[in-house]
């Protein structure tokens, strides 16, 4: 049987209880692991380990949702807990290396393992700030939304880079806040200007998906990974077919005619 491993921060706790119900991968194994507050280099290393507990030949699915950790720092004060965008000097290269480790890692597995990673979808530091009531302890707001907004559009740019150069699965989480529109200016509008919107709408906290988004995204999970197996399933197919035609044509026929000079 396949497994399919999600692992993920705390975005994706609602996962496991969407296991039951899910309407594809009825025929494999799917395990969900949910590490609130860890970066990518803590969820790979527990994948790493699970993968030394399963069998050499059997076909696994990796799923990492997770990255938005590297880049902001839980902190409370007066007993109000709220998220501030991280500003380590460090913070985006130290991101940017893990990921690519992670991808080097997996690069080097044998064709039966396969990655596939999440780009990061964009968090409202200001709508969890005010939920908690802890909007006055936000250090320059808007200055840290703009860079926290700046750094993902790096980092999903360099997922989605690393899924071309080494034929990785990529799940675009991003585009279900991401919002993309065109603005003409010039004396005669001929000059477009690309827009991104952010909407947080489906983040209850500005942090978290709500039920509607966490099905998205889990849907989506089921859906690309399933094309991924039904995709190695023709492939192995194809290759039997193959190899019983070449069979077929070195088998010698015994009840073919003698010709005069065989006799």
């Amino acid at each position: 049987m396949d497994l399919v491993v999600i692992a993920t921060d705390s975005k994706g706790r609602q996962f496991e209880n969407m296991i039951a119900y899910r309407k594809t991968l009825d025929s494999c194994e799917v395990k969900v692991l949910v590490m609130p507050g860890a970066k990518i280099s803590i969820i790979s290393g527990a994948v790493k380990k699970l993968l030394l507990q399963q069998q050499i030949n059997r076909h696994i699915y990796i799923v990492i949702a997770a990255g938005i950790c590297n880049l902001t720092e839980k902190t409370t004060r007066r007993g109000k807990t709220f998220v501030l965008y991280d500003n380590t000097t460090n913070r985006l290269q130290n991101l940017k290396s893990e990921l690519s480790d992670l991808h080097t890692f997996f690069s080097c597995q044998p064709s039966t393992t396969v990655l596939q990673v999440a780009t990061i979808p964009p968090v409202s530091l200001s709508k969890l700030a005010s939920l908690k009531h802890a909007y006055d302890y936000l250090i320059n707001p808007i200055e840290q939304q703009n860079n926290l907004e700046s750094d993902l559009q790096e980092v999903n740019a360099m997922i989605i880079a690393l899924k071309s150069q080494l034929s990785m699965g990529t799940l675009t989480f991003h585009k279900d806040i991401t919002k993309v529109s065109t603005k003409k200016h010039g004396k005669k509008g001929n000059n477009k200007k690309k827009i991104l919107k952010f909407d947080f709408k489906h983040l209850y906290d500005g942090i978290h998906p709500d039920e509607y988004l966490s099905q998205k995204w889990f849907n989506l999970i089921c859906t690309s990974t399933t094309k991924l197996i039904s995709k190695r399933l023709m492939s192995t197919t194809l290759l039997s077919d193959s190899d019983s035609q070449q069979s077929q044509e070195n088998t010698w026929d015994f009840k073919r005619p003698c010709r005069s000079s065989e006799r």
